[in-house]
């Protein structure tokens, strides 16, 4: 599978799969952080991101939809705003597309939390309305915000 992969700025790649998802990743000093995961079902996506960068990569996802989280079993360190969980057991697994997700496990974020790549800072603002816990990612070095589905879709 092919994935569609813009430079947007130094250390920041918009990334769409072949569902036409949107997802973003970016690199600091000592680690890089992947901002939701698209959905391409029945592929991996980690190879393509380590043709991106060999630092490690947290996984931040902006809410618990399929196409964001799809991948999200790939990574050890995964954040995510536990008010998500107000969505409800049956919508959850739902939005797992069958797969096994530990969302118990995610790390929960919040607005004002920072994620600190080294070098470049995320910070969290929590933006609930297409989901409970839907939250946006504002990364300053580069003054880009990544809204998830809050703020438009991302695509096109």
């Amino acid at each position: 599978m092919a994935f569609d992969i813009v430079k947007i700025r130094p250390r920041v790649w918009r990334l769409w799969d072949s569902e036409k998802d949107s997802f973003y990743l970016v690199e600091g000093e000592h680690s890089a952080a992947l901002i939701d995961t698209g959905m391409a079902p029945g592929e991996k996506i980690l190879p393509m991101l380590r043709s991106l960068t060999d630092k490690p990569i947290v996984l931040i996802l902006t809410h618990a939809h399929i196409d964001h989280m799809h991948h999200m079993d790939e990574f050890s360190t995964v954040y995510m705003s536990h008010e998500e969980f107000k969505l409800g057991q049956q919508t959850l697994r739902y939005m797992m597309a069958g797969k096994d997700l530990d969302l118990e496990h995610t790390i929960h974020i919040a607005t004002g939390d920072l994620i600190d790549l080294g070098g470049c800072v995320l910070e969290i603002r929590g933006v609930p309305g297409h989901t409970p816990g839907s939250v946006a990612v504002y990364d300053a070095r580069d003054k880009i915000i990544f809204t998830g589905d809050a703020i438009g879709s991302g695509c096109g």
